[in-house]
């Protein structure tokens, strides 16, 4: 048997995360090394490693759940919304389970890019608080 994957052990609450969004098929929470503040991951609760995989159920309810963070993301924090998606390593997924970013863009973001594969440009929060911030600003019921 493979070792579980960080979302798996986040589903099964073997590491701490900050979880914004849950119902019976998905999970969305804060990306622990985010591109922008805010930037949420979404993952169905069923593992599977790439969109194709899945079956139609799963994928409705893992899209469905993205609609509604992008939309609240929006909403919220009063941002342009990139969705990103990636399946095996080739394309740039790092994680080999299905999951998808939701990331807040801002308009004085100039030229940077709105996804680069580059570690250093991820940010951090400045503290737990500033993001247990976020976590309470954008979390659903």
């Amino acid at each position: 048997m493979s070792e579980k994957t960080i979302f798996e052990k986040i589903i099964d609450r073997e590491v701490p995360s900050r979880v914004v969004y849950e119902d019976e098929y998905t999970i969305a929470f804060l990306d622990i090394a985010p591109f922008d503040k805010g930037h949420t991951i979404v993952v169905a609760k069923k593992k599977f490693e790439t969109i194709w995989d899945m079956d139609q159920e799963t994928y409705m309810a893992l899209q469905a759940t993205v609609h509604k963070i992008a939309a609240h993301v929006h909403d919220t924090l009063g941002v342009g919304v990139a969705v990103y998606q990636r399946n095996l390593a080739s394309a740039g997924q790092e994680v080999p389970y299905v999951h998808v970013h939701v990331l807040p863009r801002n308009d004085d973001e100039g030229d940077r890019p709105v996804f680069n594969d580059l570690m250093e440009n991820r940010i951090s929060y400045k503290s737990d608080e500033e993001a247990d911030k976020f976590l309470e600003l954008l979390k659903l019921s």
